[in-house]
């Protein structure tokens, strides 16, 4: 009759132990359903957020070297060259002979370089050499 109730004990025993040790692997489970989120934070972190930053880094950069002469052109697409600095948020430019404009230096988006023009194509057109009849 003892042998009865060891075992059922022994039975007892065993099904309260095995939802702790279930706890245990469904908390590591929990940490792996995350990892992708995770990754996914980290990706768009590289990916997206920091070089961002380094573009705004570089953008203050420039627009703290404005100096006189240079050419610039806007966030409104406007090119022109530099006739006065105005403090540390304003500048004079000058987009057409004798006719200036005050920009606020933020909204320069950087520097025209003379000798690679954004708007010259490298491949000219050829002429089309039409045959004579």
């Amino acid at each position: 009759m003892f042998d009865i109730i060891s075992s059922a004990f022994a039975q007892e025993v065993q099904t309260a132990a095995a939802p702790v040790a279930g706890t245990i692997t469904e908390s590591g489970n929990v940490l792996w359903r995350f990892a992708p989120f995770f990754l996914i934070l980290v990706a768009f972190y590289v990916l997206l957020i920091r070089p961002q930053q380094k573009q705004e880094a570089q953008h203050e950069e420039i627009i703290k070297k404005l100096k006189k002469g240079d050419k610039v052109i806007t966030r409104a697409g406007i090119v022109g060259v530099i006739t006065k600095v105005e403090g540390e948020h304003y500048v004079l430019v000058e987009i057409a002979r004798g006719v200036e404009v005050k920009v606020v230096r933020a909204t320069i988006t950087g520097l025209v370089d003379e000798r690679h023009p954004a708007n010259e194509n490298k491949d000219k057109p050829k002429k089309i050499e039409q045959g004579k009849d």
